[in-house]
C-alpha cells in the first residue's frame, strides 16, 4: 500500500514541487486513488455491515472463477512448454533466473534483516518475509 500511493509523491523531485499545499493535495489524491487503499476501504465497510458473511459469501464466487481461470491458463502455458524447443526454453530461463533469485531468495532475506533489526513479533516478521516472497499481485492484496 505505501509504495502504490506514498512511493512516488517521496520520489518526485522536490523542485518539481509547486507549493506545500500542492503538494499535500496531490499526496492525499495519491493515497485515495490507490487501490490497495480502495480496497482496505471496502473490506472496511464490508466488515462492519451486518450482512458481512452473505456478502463474503457472494464474493468467493468470482474469486474462485478467477483461480480456475488463472490455472487453466497455466496449464495453458505449461503445454506450450512441451511443444517449444529446449534450447529456447534455456535462453528464457536464463534471461529470468536473476530475476527470479532476487524475488524468492533476496527480498525475503531483506525483509528478514529489516524486521529482525526492527524487533518485530515473530507472527509479525514470519508474515512479512513471507509475504516479500510471494508473487505481486498476492503481496499487494
Amino acid at each position: 500500500m505505501v509504495i502504490w500511493s506514498i512511493g512516488p509523491i517521496l520520489l518526485t523531485d522536490p523542485s518539481k514541487i509547486l507549493s506545500s499545499n500542492r503538494y499535500w493535495q496531490n499526496f492525499i489524491k495519491a493515497i485515495f486513488s490507490s487501490p490497495a487503499v480502495k480496497g482496505l476501504i471496502g473490506e472496511l465497510i464490508v466488515h462492519s455491515s451486518p450482512w458481512n458473511e452473505q456478502i463474503t459469501a457472494i464474493l468467493w464466487i468470482p474469486s474462485r472463477v478467477v483461480i480456475v481461470l488463472a490455472l487453466v491458463i497455466v496449464g495453458m502455458r505449461l503445454s506450450w512448454l512441451r511443444k517449444a524447443n529446449l534450447s529456447r526454453i534455456k535462453i528464457q530461463i536464463t534471461s529470468i533466473k536473476n530475476a527470479l533469485i532476487m524475488k524468492l531468495v533476496g527480498l525475503p532475506v531483506i525483509m528478514l534483516i529489516i524486521s529482525l533489526v526492527s524487533r518485530l513479533s515473530t507472527v509479525m516478521r514470519e508474515a512479512l518475509v513471507l509475504q516479500s516472497a510471494a508473487p505481486t499481485s498476492i503481496s499487494a492484496y
